[in-house]
């Protein structure tokens, strides 16, 4: 590992991968089968180098998960605890001090689930959107109850505008 990088474990389901995170330059996972590159893009939006193919990917941090799609398909990653470190807890924090939820990419919105004043559970789907031919489900990240919905079925939707806005449960 690179002096300054930072390694993190993800995990989803039964399989674990490496991801070594320098400050500068690619990404690299181990653990995939086969060598994976990821060259950050913006703040949500990468390109991954998978057997000599480049696939655009997204990524929605979402606390204590992330949500990764490219390539047509869904994953969601768990962030290995024991590997996490103090940088990881303080931006968990600070993503729930955040209470907007924005789609990652350029989508149309399919259904809207949630409604202002209704409770949430962390989990629960808020917004149904579509992209590039695939289904994105934005989930809400913690318990909550929905402030507002700022958009509506068939609404064309762009990336980092908030969709719903939550507050902390009542009586939290």
């Amino acid at each position: 590992m690179m002096s300054g990088s930072r390694r993190l474990r993800l995990r989803t389901g039964a399989a674990a991968y490496r991801v070594d995170v320098p400050p500068d330059g690619p990404l690299t996972v181990e653990g995939a089968g086969a060598p994976v590159d990821v060259l950050r893009r913006s703040r949500t939006t990468f390109q991954a180098a998978v057997d000599g193919r480049r696939i655009p990917v997204w990524v929605v941090d979402a606390g204590d998960r992330c949500l990764v799609f490219g390539d047509g398909c869904t994953f969601t990653f768990e962030l290995d605890p024991d590997v996490a470190g103090p940088a990881r807890t303080e931006r968990s924090a600070d993503h729930a001090r955040d209470t907007g939820l924005a789609a990652p990419m350029p989508a149309t919105v399919v259904a809207t689930r949630a409604e202002p004043g209704q409770g949430v559970r962390a989990g629960d789907v808020l917004v149904v959107l579509e992209a590039m031919k695939m289904e994105l489900t934005i989930r809400a990240p913690r318990d909550g109850v929905v402030d507002a919905v700022h958009c509506r079925q068939g609404d064309l939707v762009q990336p980092g505008v908030p969709l719903v806005t939550m507050q902390a449960p009542r009586g939290a």
